[in-house]
C-alpha cells in the first residue's frame, strides 16, 4: 500500500497538478486585496498547503542535493531552488503574522508594521524565483517537437513579446522599488478591478519564466556549442527588451 502511494505521487500527471494548484493560487495572492482580503489570507494559505505537498514529494532532491555531479546547470537551478524556498517560507509566515481571517492565531506573530513591510518584498522575490525555477525545468516540459525548428522559432518570439509586456506591467506595479526593498507608501495600481489585475500577474510573471528558460537554454548550446540557437536566443532576448523600451516611450499614453 505504501508504495502503490509512492508510486501514485511520482506520476508526472499528479506532480503537475499540484505544481498547477501551487501556483494559481500565487496570481491571486499578487493581485493584492482586489477580491478581498479574506480571499487573499485564504488563497495565500492553499498556496502553502500545496508548497508544502510538493516538498514532500521531492524529498528525494534533498537527499541527493549534494551527491550528484555539480554541473553549472544544476549549480545555478539548485541556488534557485534553495532561495525560493527560503523566501516564500519567510513570506508565508510574514504574511500569517498579519492574518485576521485564516488563521488568526497566529495574529502579532510578528510586528505588524515590520511584516508587512517584508511580506510586500519578499513575496516579489518569491514571484521571481518562482518564475524562473519554471522557466529552468521547460526545457524538460515541453515536448521534442516544440524545442526545435518553426515551433520552437515562434514561441520563443511571442514569449520574448510578452515579456517585454511584462517587464513594463512590472515597472507600472513598482515591482523594482519592492525587490529594492523600498515599498512605495501607496501603489499607483492598488485600485483596479480584481481580473485585470489578476492578468496583469500573469504577464508580469512572464518574465522570470523567460529568464529561467533562456538560461538554461543557454547552458545547454554553451555545452553542444549550436551557434544558430544561440544567436535566436540573443535575438529574442533583444527582442524582449525593444518591446519593453518601447511601452516604457508609450507609457503615457497607454492606460
Amino acid at each position: 500500500m505504501k508504495q502503490s502511494f509512492r508510486s501514485f505521487i511520482q506520476r508526472r500527471w499528479v506532480k503537475s497538478t499540484v505544481d498547477l494548484l501551487m501556483t494559481l493560487p500565487l496570481f491571486l495572492v499578487m493581485s493584492g486585496k482586489t477580491a478581498g482580503e479574506a480571499v487573499h489570507e485564504w488563497a495565500g494559505i492553499t498556496a502553502v498547503v500545496f508548497f508544502i505537498l510538493h516538498q514532500l514529494m521531492n524529498l528525494s532532491w534533498y537527499k541527493t542535493i549534494f551527491r550528484k555531479k555539480q554541473s553549472m546547470h544544476r549549480i545555478i537551478l539548485t541556488g534557485v531552488d534553495l532561495l525560493l524556498v527560503a523566501f516564500f517560507v519567510l513570506t508565508a509566515v510574514c504574511g500569517m503574522s498579519m492574518s485576521t481571517h485564516a488563521v488568526p492565531f497566529l495574529y502579532g506573530m510578528l510586528k505588524a508594521a515590520r511584516a508587512h513591510r517584508m511580506h510586500l518584498c519578499l513575496s516579489r522575490w518569491t514571484f521571481l524565483l518562482a518564475g524562473i525555477h519554471l522557466g529552468m525545468h521547460i526545457p524538460g516540459i515541453l515536448p521534442k517537437k516544440w524545442r526545435s525548428g518553426t515551433r520552437e522559432t515562434v514561441l520563443l518570439l511571442c514569449t520574448a513579446v510578452l515579456s517585454g509586456a511584462g517587464l513594463w506591467l512590472a515597472s507600472r506595479n513598482d515591482f523594482w522599488s519592492y525587490l529594492l526593498f523600498r515599498p512605495p507608501v501607496v501603489s499607483a495600481r492598488s485600485a483596479i478591478p480584481f481580473i485585470p489585475a489578476f492578468l496583469e500577474q500573469i504577464l508580469i510573471f512572464i518574465p522570470g519564466v523567460f529568464l529561467g528558460e533562456q538560461v538554461s537554454e543557454f547552458l545547454r548550446i554553451l555545452k553542444r556549442g549550436d551557434r544558430d540557437k544561440g544567436m535566436l536566443r540573443f535575438f529574442s532576448a533583444i527582442l524582449a527588451a525593444a518591446v519593453w523600451i518601447v511601452m516604457l516611450l508609450l507609457d503615457p499614453f497607454l492606460l
